[in-house]
């Protein structure tokens, strides 16, 4: 008898095993990972980043906000997912630029692709600049881009093929370059 009652709990035991072992197994994966890793693995990944650079003296010169950011060391840049970049030039000539993806360099250099948009904040009605794909170089101080542009100041568009700004200045110098269309409405 106590054979049989032994041989019983080990039955049971392994019936009820095997059915949660089943049961688990139809399911799929339990838990998903809520971080995915770029293809290439970064020496470095963030999300969430929310980063303020500033000057000498304490001022704020740049601050970008990005979902995610990879960074290789080989390479010498960093992939930023939805960035939003703030240049911060004095309080009448400060920037920000959002777009889908953007590749900062060691150079401090930033290239931004997909729905790029740089909106001139601080003024009324704002000047709003959209493309493809911009760079940014010279520590924030041009903004160029070969791509077609759309430039729109309150009733006032702008269109054309690649575009140079000059931030560097009391008032934005911007040279563009080809297929110049311009469309004004007074009223």
């Amino acid at each position: 008898m106590e054979f049989l009652r032994k041989y019983l709990i080990v039955a049971v035991i392994t019936i009820v095993g095997a059915a949660f072992i089943w049961l688990n197994s139809n399911r799929g994966p339990a838990v998903e990972s809520a971080l995915e890793l770029p293809e290439e693995i970064p020496d470095v990944y963030m999300t969430d980043m929310d980063l303020t650079r500033y000057s000498a003296t304490g001022v704020p010169t740049l601050k970008v906000l990005a979902s995610s950011v990879a960074t290789y060391n080989d390479s010498g840049k960093s992939i930023l997912t939805a960035p939003v970049v703030t240049l911060l030039k004095d309080q009448e000539n400060d920037w920000k630029i959002t777009a889908r993806n953007a590749v900062v360099y060691d150079n401090e250099d930033i290239e931004f692709f997909t729905d790029v948009v740089v909106t001139q904040l601080n003024t009324t009605p704002a000047s709003i600049v959209k493309s493809e794909y911009m760079k940014v170089t010279e520590q924030g101080n041009l903004v160029t881009t070969d791509k077609p542009v759309e430039i729109t100041q309150g009733k006032q568009i702008i269109n054309a093929v690649g575009m140079n700004v000059n931030l560097d200045t009391i008032s934005p110098i911007i040279h563009l370059e080809n297929e110049v269309t311009f469309f004004y409405d007074p009223i």
